[in-house]
């Protein structure tokens, strides 16, 4: 029989945070082991994450596969995991963060939710000092099996945290995440996998933890602003292209003015160079020319 659930773990130089990703599925409470698959993919890590992987896949016999060259980001791995996926669901475990040791019962215990297209839950996100629930409009109330358009501000929310989907619903509409893009793969995928989704639940439950500590070095890097608006520009042309509809609607306005036009009141904005602020502004005024954009706004 194939395992309800499938946790795909990337990996790249993850060796001080690999094993409690691990871990966190395996000591899962009030759950049988077969009722769920892990597979951890590795981007050709450097450190001594293989070494690590292969120790606990000696104890727990998960898969695991190691690429022979990186491919730059987790879009790639993640796709060869939902290819080797065998569950009802699949889930997105980054390796700095881990689960809530009832996550997979109070999934596999609630017949309704069994039924979703897309599941998500409550995540904390640890730092030196404190922790916080992440993305607190989504989780502070429980909608089940809904249409996504029913669920206030769930299109805010478009990263791969506590969230669990159907592999029935990737598979049948090829849902799979871009190896082009190097920011905002997280916001493709999830758009595609809330414009096919017809019930969608929300929960209060803690799902995860999201690990954003300074000890935690893989979390620590430099983005590129401009990248990532390259990024959104063209998530919002995908969006545009599509047939008129509520769905289209909701989602263009969230690009334009969350992923925009927000950003052009920051800190972040105002250090850039003249050059790199005059291609933000001409690409906005592009689009808020748009006959599309003008209606909505």
């Amino acid at each position: 029989m194939n395992p309800i659930f499938s946790i795909i773990i990337p990996t790249y130089n993850s060796e001080s945070t690999i094993e409690r990703a691990i871990e966190s599925i395996f000591h899962q409470k009030n759950i049988n082991s077969s009722d769920f698959e892990v597979i951890v993919v590795d981007d050709k890590s450097e450190d001594d994450t293989k070494k690590i992987i292969k120790s606990l896949c000696s104890k727990y016999k998960f898969k695991f596969k190691r690429l022979l060259v990186n491919s730059g980001g987790p879009s790639k791995p993640r796709n060869i995991g939902i290819n080797m996926a065998k569950g009802e669901f699949i889930m997105f475990l980054d390796s700095d963060d881990w689960l809530a040791e009832n996550t997979l019962s109070i999934i596999k215990n609630n017949n309704e939710l069994m039924k979703s297209d897309l599941i998500i839950g409550k995540s904390i996100k640890v730092t030196d000092t404190s922790k916080t629930i992440h993305a607190k409009f989504i989780s502070i109330k429980e909608n089940i099996n809904k249409n996504p358009l029913e669920i206030n501000k769930l299109f805010y929310y478009l990263g791969p945290h506590a969230k669990f989907i159907s592999t029935k619903l990737i598979r049948e509409h090829n849902i799979e995440f871009s190896t082009d893009l190097s920011f905002g793969e997280d916001k493709l995928f999830f758009f595609e996998c809330y414009r096919y989704a017809s019930k969608v639940s929300t929960l209060t439950d803690v799902f995860g933890y999201i690990d954003r500590t300074s000890e935690n070095h893989s979390v620590i890097r430099q983005t590129n602003f401009i990248e990532k608006r390259k990024a959104d520009i063209v998530f919002l042309n995908k969006v545009l292209s599509l047939p008129n509809s509520d769905f289209k609607k909701v989602f263009a306005k969230r690009i334009f003015e969350y992923d925009l036009l927000r950003y052009c009141n920051s800190n972040i904005f105002l250090k850039l160079d003249s050059k790199s602020k005059e291609w933000l502004y001409d690409s906005i005024m592009y689009f808020y020319n748009d006959d599309y954009i003008k209606k909505i706004f």
